[in-house]
């Protein structure tokens, strides 16, 4: 299992026992009463149903340890602002993609063109808004799921990646309840980013450009890092605080509103951070030849229908567990051997 020092990924069941010690109350005292108010009746009202909120509750100690992991080795880089310098029209971005998903797996680029035939690739020229980002909404009917894409042009290389980290959402959905889906999927379009920055290297396009959607990746890490760490002290806080007179609710109740928005919040946060990881470390270990662009594709797979890390331990089957030195290692990696050394050929 993956572990931290001595911290380990645990089973989901929390155990009174196992709550954390009880921090001082004075940490307590300085958190926002309302905030842990609020995340306090989402670690009770979402029920033991939700296997996500489960393992948040029973690993808080190993999440706030890799988040202070990771903001350690984050801390000291300096994260330039991504400034673009050649322009995109939507044939080109689009073309780049194609051949790189292509060279991934022709299966794949099969899929990915059915998404446009299909009309299921909302391609927007002239944003409206300055700040709109791309995603995917999946929706399921008949038995059948669909996903619609939400790409906002910006005319700029890192239409590219958002091709990339949007389609690949969509090669992993199953029925849309896999925990390992919720979990993990992030890892794989976080983890083809960086390997289509690699594949880029040896096209001919501005690598200040290719280098400029890594910062941003880095840049968004760091800021999550800042947020769940906030979040893990709540968390942290409300553990030890369950005498709040609630009452846990059935599972087809659905949370209230202003719950359900903390709820979304810290599973959003806590995932990130999580798959951010994993994908920088198994992109580091692919580029040192331990695993294979297969081996991730199989992964992915897997995410369609296991559950409880299954498709986490089949990735991790040749590896070393995820320790300290490995979240160092694959965070300077990515930091100095991708971005400062641009004359590295594969």
């Amino acid at each position: 299992m993956p572990k931290v020092r001595n911290y380990e990924i645990e089973e989901y069941e929390l155990d009174d026992e196992e709550i954390p010690e009880e921090p001082e109350q004075e940490d307590i005292d300085s958190l926002d009463p309302y905030e842990l108010e609020l995340i306090t009746r989402m670690l009770v009202e979402a029920g033991d149903d939700e296997k996500v909120i489960k393992f948040i509750r029973k690993n808080i100690h190993y999440l706030k340890e890799i988040n202070c992991i990771a903001y350690e080795n984050l801390k000291d880089i300096k994260i330039v602002e991504p400034k673009y310098n050649d322009y995109y029209s939507f044939t080109d971005s689009l073309q780049i993609a194609r051949e790189f998903i292509g060279f991934i797996s022709p299966k794949y680029l099969e899929k990915f063109d059915r998404l446009f035939e299909s009309g299921n690739m909302d391609v927007v020229a002239e944003p409206e808004k300055e700040d709109d980002e791309g995603y995917v909404n999946h929706a399921k009917a008949d038995g059948i799921v669909r996903s619609d894409i939400h790409i906002p042009l910006k005319h700029n290389l890192d239409d590219v990646y958002a091709y990339v980290h949007e389609f690949f959402h969509t090669t992993n959905l199953g029925d849309l309840k896999s925990f390992d889906r919720k979990m993990f999927t992030e890892v794989v379009s976080i983890f083809f980013e960086l390997v289509l920055h690699d594949y880029l290297r040896t096209k001919d396009v501005n690598q200040d450009d290719n280098n400029a959607s890594i910062y941003w990746r880095l840049n968004s890490f760091a800021n999550n890092l800042y947020g769940c760490d906030c979040i893990l002290e709540y968390i942290y806080a409300a553990l030890n605080d369950m005498n709040l007179d609630y009452e846990e609710k059935d599972d087809d109740e659905e949370l209230s509103e202003d719950v359900d928005d903390v709820y979304y919040r810290v599973k959003d946060n806590v995932i990130y951070l999580i798959s951010t990881l994993i994908a920088f470390i198994k992109f580091h270990e692919y580029k040192q030849g331990y695993i294979g662009l297969h081996n991730m594709l199989e992964f992915n797979e897997r995410l369609e229908y296991e559950e409880d890390f299954n498709s986490l331990n089949y990735i991790n089957a040749n590896a070393e567990n995820i320790t300290e030195e490995e979240i160092s290692s694959a965070i300077r990696f990515i930091n100095q051997v991708l971005i400062e050394n641009k004359n590295m050929k594969r």
